[in-house]
């Protein structure tokens, strides 16, 4: 890890480390193997790193070209069924698969990196995989629904929860070198969950336990929702898994509000501050916890407690260098984009006649808990992790296929906005 190297190296003299640099020194290990063994492993990693890092902004723009499809071609879409009263809807069909294709884009990426395409195949190979895993999770979405757009994209975001919690609670072979996760070049993790991968998991998650809610309105339906979530927080949190603290703190209010909301209950003030305070202990249990680990063992989250205890300027600093870090990518993320496409077609399907998306809205009891929550989870998963808004970007493009796939189904409704689809 390059942020490293600066530590060790003034460990090495005798000196310590300035406040305002980041890393730790690093540390010599039993495990790993022979000396060739270390040495190739390093070289493989820095190839496949290299290939990662270049394809990432092509992986970027490939979501903002098709999120913008998606939303022109739905506003299209949408036109002629207004100009012909309704009777044609053949164009639904290719949105939802094209939406449906975005889920099945996300999840390929990350199925890619175990076969090292920077050494096996090179550019070409890696996107015929890429495209091709798209194309077959599209199909097999579809096919595991029966052709119900409902139950294909539950399929579709269920892909995407239990691809990264599997994965998460295995290693985090996935994230290592994909170009949604991280690489030995860039300098921040090596371990853990990604925040690229924190914003498909946890978007995912609350659109999913929202729309199954809606599909299957039992007490039974609503705990299994709020057991994912639960499962979903954890796994993202806990050191020897995803190890994402930022995640946590991120996700926990959205999650709670939206389990709240499916309980039936309403949103108060004092909803809101019980919730605040759920986060600041659930935060604060996290870090001492982990503040009594041996110094050595201990995550970014006990040493900033420690720095509170024991420096707080020096504490303020990271602070400051955070929230710089975070509003330096504002105006810099490609990612961006899909929030503005987004928008622009929720507007339109709202204010445009036939204001399409008016009577979807009424017709989903959940959607009210369901947008709540993810507005909330995108707000903070942009103010408290350094990747900024390259976070709600990526949440957009999964809400995106969401309502594509919703609106098509509308489309091809006979009757829609009245029965859950069955």
């Amino acid at each position: 890890n390059m942020v490293d190297v600066a530590p060790t190296i003034l460990r090495l003299f005798g000196l310590d480390r300035p406040d305002a640099m980041e890393g730790r020194r690093m540390t010599t290990g039993e495990a790993g193997g022979s000396l060739a063994t270390r040495v190739d492993s390093l070289v493989n990693a820095n190839e496949d790193g290299l290939f990662r890092d270049r394809e990432v902004g092509v992986s970027v723009l490939v979501i903002i070209v098709i999120a913008c499809v998606l939303a022109v071609a739905t506003a299209l879409v949408d036109l002629v069924r207004h100009r012909t009263a309704g009777r044609v809807t053949w164009g639904a069909w290719p949105l939802a698969f094209l939406a449906l294709g975005l889920l099945g884009f996300l999840d390929a990426t990350y199925l890619a990196g175990p076969l090292h395409f920077g050494r096996n195949g090179g550019v070409v190979a890696y996107w015929a995989f890429v495209a091709g895993v798209a194309v077959v999770l599209a199909v097999v979405f579809l096919v595991a629904a029966r052709r119900n757009l409902v139950r294909a994209i539950l399929i579709a975001l269920a892909s995407i929860v239990a691809l990264h919690v599997l994965d998460l609670v295995t290693g985090a072979h996935l994230e290592w070198n994909t170009v949604f996760g991280y690489s030995p070049t860039i300098g921040i993790r090596l371990v853990g969950e990604g925040n690229m991968t924190f914003a498909q998991l946890s978007a995912a998650a609350v659109l999913f336990c929202g729309l199954l809610v809606w599909q299957v309105p039992t007490q039974a339906a609503v705990r299994v929702a709020i057991a994912i979530l639960a499962v979903t927080i954890v796994v993202m949190g806990v050191p020897i898994w995803g190890n994402d603290f930022g995640a946590v703190v991120s996700a926990l209010p959205g999650f709670a509000l939206l389990g709240w909301m499916l309980l039936g209950h309403r949103v108060t003030t004092r909803t809101v501050a019980a919730i605040a305070g759920i986060v600041v202990a659930a935060v604060v249990a996290v870090g001492l916890l982990d503040f009594l680990r041996p110094s050595d063992d201990r995550t970014h989250v006990g040493r900033f407690l420690q720095k509170v205890w024991t420096d707080p300027n020096g504490a303020t600093l990271v602070l400051r260098r955070k929230a710089h870090e975070n509003l330096s990518v504002f105006g810099h993320s490609l990612v961006m984009g899909t929030i503005i496409i987004v928008a622009l077609m929720v507007v339109y399907l709202w204010y445009v006649p036939p204001h399409s998306l008016r009577p979807v809205v009424r017709a989903i009891p959940t959607v009210r808990a369901t947008i709540t929550a993810f507005l909330v989870l995108a707000v903070l998963g942009f103010a408290l992790n350094d990747s900024g808004v390259a976070i709600p970007g990526m949440m957009f493009a999964v809400f995106e296929s969401t309502l594509v796939v919703i609106m098509s189904w509308a489309y091809l409704a006979r009757a829609p906005f009245r029965e859950p689809v069955t």
